[in-house]
């Protein structure tokens, strides 16, 4: 019960801090060279591989769960460009910065980073309240890059509303180990917490 309490004093901080700062980002007084970016809340190093998972509950995106290979600085670019990126939407000049928080971290990532690695970036649109979510491992498979997601469920039911969050799973890869992989699947389990 007091892991319990202590994880939903997390997750309840974690929410009120993503959505003050994405308040606070996106009253339209922000310059346009803003470099606001949000903090992951998880980051996990592997022997071949790195782990950063982000959360924001004001994204506009196209679709509640995406995944992306991103090669290079040029498909970066791409990626970010709201104006015709596969996952990000522009909104009206309201809603401008919603999105500047994980693109400007995105942004961070040059050309230095892309000469051996690759990132896996994976959106996921989930409930938060009382959960934590966690990448739980990956193989690669002939073109098959199969990752898997663990969300952990509480030990005693949640009394309180669902807050829907935004998760980004930011991924850096070898590029040599996933430089044959054409398509990414992605299975998300339930694990009851310890």
């Amino acid at each position: 019960m007091k892991k319990f309490k202590i994880l939903f004093i997390a997750v309840l901080l974690i929410g009120v801090l993503a959505a003050s700062t994405v308040l606070c980002a996106c009253d339209g007084n922000t310059p346009e060279d803003s470099k606001y970016v949000i903090d992951p809340f998880v980051e996990q190093q592997y022997d071949d591989l790195k782990v950063n998972i982000y959360n924001d509950g004001g994204l506009h995106l196209k679709s509640n769960n995406y995944s992306a290979m991103i090669k290079s600085v040029k498909e970066l670019s791409a990626f970010c460009n709201e104006d015709n990126s596969p996952i990000f939407e522009k909104r009206d000049e309201m809603f401008v910065n919603q999105n500047e928080g994980i693109i400007n971290v995105l942004k961070k990532y040059n050309k230095e980073f892309f000469k051996n690695k690759s990132l896996i970036v994976l959106f996921r649109t989930k409930g938060s309240s009382g959960y934590f979510y966690n990448f739980k491992d990956y193989s690669v498979n002939d073109a098959q890059l199969d990752i898997t997601l663990s969300m952990k469920l509480p030990k005693e039911p949640c009394s309180y509303p669902a807050d829907m969050m935004v998760f980004i799973y930011v991924l850096e890869f070898d590029k040599a180990k996933v430089s044959s992989v054409l398509q990414i699947n992605v299975k998300e389990i339930q694990e009851q917490e310890d």
